[in-house]
């Protein structure tokens, strides 16, 4: 398996997307994901702030996209050895909010308002 960097962009729309959602939660989440690749490939990939910067709060995704990049987010924010870089209380509340997406359920879709 390998460590694939998240782009800066695609989740900031992630964060638009999923309003209610703690925020900073997936902002913890791209940053182990920029750490992990690094720790794996020993690189010095950067974190791309001017990505996120660059987004209007009125550019979101679809549900669909939004399940799948929030996925993709969850499982690159681990190196291969399973180390993460960033409070486990947040990839947990993601990892929830994945799985109440993933499972389409309408009233806990409403949570994280996301169309």
């Amino acid at each position: 398996m390998s460590v694939i960097i998240q782009e800066a962009v695609t989740v900031a729309k992630v964060i638009n997307t999923l309003k209610d959602l703690n925020s900073r939660s997936i902002w913890y989440a791209y940053v182990s994901n920029i750490t992990a690749f690094n720790v794996q490939y020993t690189e010095n990939q950067e974190i791309d702030f001017k990505g996120f910067e660059s987004v209007k709060e009125d550019e979101v995704l679809t549900r669909d996209e939004a399940i799948e990049e929030l996925g993709s987010l969850l499982y690159n924010a681990y190196s291969n050895a399973g180390n993460y870089f960033c409070p486990k209380e947040g990839l947990d509340e993601l990892e929830l909010a994945y799985k109440m997406l993933k499972s389409g359920a309408d009233s806990q879709l409403a949570d994280y308002n996301c169309d």
